[in-house]
């Protein structure tokens, strides 16, 4: 080099190391401002950082040639690959609600039920209940109006109740509940009633049945 004559080899050599050299005070000096980016912002730069790995000629190129290619529209969409044998269906699972599920146990209890509607049987219940609510009637002293039927009965009765009244079934206990409070007089609760004292074939003459109805009857009394 003292006597600026170099061989061919040299040349390229020479060429090698300050192109190396170019691309290492890249990566230096990239680094060097990252670091007072991380500082500025009161991070901490992770240990893991790998480092740029330097770009050969031929890549350079390679790139170069990327640009000129036109390049796939993205639509935004997402695009997937039916070729295999998996077959899809567009049909959605159905999902069955809890509420649905305990509509289907109820039905078919209606909210509203005129005595007319109902048969010979659902009828004399109906008395029989008639009957028991005048005598719950004429003495309100010791049969005080309930405000609401979900919180009428302790968990002796209403379990003795869902068990011989109810078949076990908790969630009709409960909805027929709901349904008798949002009544304001007697006859279409026990309308309702007798039908689902047909239903699941009560005994007229059961205390368990006279017991229930007179706990109903409290919620009508004048």
């Amino acid at each position: 080099m003292s006597s600026s004559k170099l061989s061919e080899e040299e040349l390229m050599e020479l060429e090698q190391l300050a192109q190396k050299l170019y691309e290492r005070s890249i990566i230096l000096n990239y680094k060097a401002k990252e670091e007072k980016v991380y500082q500025k912002e009161g991070k901490h730069k992770a240990d893991d950082v790998k480092e740029e790995i330097p770009v050969s000629q031929e890549e350079i190129v390679v790139k170069e040639e990327t640009k000129n290619e036109t390049p796939q529209e993205n639509t935004g969409e997402i695009q997937f690959d039916f070729s295999g044998d998996m077959a899809f269906t567009t049909e959605e699972p159905k999902t069955e609600t809890i509420d649905e599920k305990i509509e289907e146990k109820i039905a078919p209890m209606a909210k509203s039920i005129n005595s007319s509607e109902l048969n010979d049987t659902e009828k004399g219940f109906l008395k029989q209940f008639t009957l028991t609510y005048q005598e719950v009637a004429k003495d309100k002293i010791n049969n005080a109006k309930l405000s609401s039927l979900k919180s009428a009965f302790g968990l002796n009765d209403r379990m003795l109740f869902i068990r011989e009244l109810f078949n076990g079934n908790s969630d009709l206990f409960n909805q027929t509940m709901e349904e008798l409070d949002q009544f304001t007089e007697h006859e279409s609760a026990f309308s309702v009633i007798s039908k689902i004292a047909v239903q699941h074939n009560w005994d007229k003459e059961a205390d368990s049945t006279n017991e229930f109805i007179h706990i109903i009857s409290r919620k009508y009394v004048g």
